[in-house]
């Protein structure tokens, strides 16, 4: 199984031809976790809400997505975080309002047992821009490691999470060394490793001796494990909204990866082309977990 940790957000999409907005569900962790499922994996998600009324609802509406392991604290003396999202064509802007809110409040002992039987958790990135929320996910990786669990991390870098772009640098950098499977979008990676070369970039992660992937958009996506790099080209699509791509990109990953433990070139070439047919058949709708591709669909691009 799959366990995803992290965050789950109150997102309000706005639109700014008329001046509406629309509140749904997100978060990557929780996001990827929803695609897992719909990908025909075992998956779980653990997080928790504050004591707001999108909390309360969010408590109501989850268990409608049929996750096979579900855990949702709360805090009641928290907000749950909210992200302002606009659409601006292939780009996606995020503005998040994420300080001292319930994400940063997971405990360990909300997921001990499950985590035992784990192939995988993955940890999306919010809780590591609190030390409560750090402590959390290192006390897990540590418990992790024991049981033989891999562990994957979205690298997502949002302005105004952390206090500065060099805190987050020197924490993701110490995460790189600790987790199995790492995923940036092609901007983040040239943010966290001081350049506008890709192939720089590449070079210094390639020394944390990891498997990571960057996602190219229209492009498609590379991966990277020692000195090995493949870029791997995109389906087309006549893309409609982009959000969400990125999560449910890394979901078509993580389902191929589950359960191997001695990963070949091909075993991780497929999972980087499904991963490309996952994230382009979600900009085919509006919206994450809605517009995610079932199993089914997914398969029907793979050769």
């Amino acid at each position: 199984m799959i366990l995803s940790v992290g965050e789950i957000t109150q997102d309000i999409y706005l639109n700014d031809e008329n001046g509406t907005f629309e509140i749904k569900v997100g978060g990557a962790p929780f996001n990827l976790a929803v695609a897992l499922k719909k990908l025909g994996a075992k998956v779980g998600f653990y997080g928790c809400v504050g004591g707001d009324g999108f909390g309360r609802k969010v408590s109501e509406k989850i268990s409608d997505y049929k996750l096979d392991f579900l855990k949702l604290d709360c805090r009641k003396d928290a907000n749950t975080p909210t992200v302002f999202i606009r659409n601006r064509g292939d780009e996606v802007e995020f503005t998040p309002f994420c300080k001292m809110t319930s994400d940063k409040y997971l405990k360990y002992e909300s997921i001990k047992e499950v985590a035992k039987m784990c192939d995988i958790i993955h940890f999306g990135s919010l809780m590591f821009a609190e030390s409560r929320g750090r402590k959390f996910a290192y006390e897990t990786m540590e418990e992790a490691e024991k049981h033989g669990c891999k562990m994957s991390f979205d690298a997502n870098l949002r302005d105004g999470v952390f206090s500065s772009v060099k805190e987050a640098k020197k924490i993701y950098r110490d995460l790189f060394s600790r987790v199995d499977f790492v995923k940036f979008s092609q901007a983040e990676i040239l943010t966290l490793f001081d350049t506008d070369d890709m192939d720089t970039a590449v070079r210094e992660m390639s020394r944390y001796k990891k498997t990571f992937f960057v996602t190219l958009g229209r492009n498609g996506s590379l991966w990277c494990r020692n000195n090995t790099v493949k870029k791997i080209d995109a389906i087309s699509v006549d893309s409609i909204d982009p959000t969400g791509a990125g999560d449910a990109f890394f979901a078509g990953v993580l389902s191929q990866l589950d359960g191997k433990r001695d990963l070949s070139e091909s075993d991780i070439d497929r999972a980087a082309r499904y991963g490309n047919i996952c994230g382009a058949l979600t900009t085919l709708k509006k919206g994450t977990c809605e517009a995610s591709p079932t199993k089914e669909q997914a398969e029907k691009y793979l050769k």
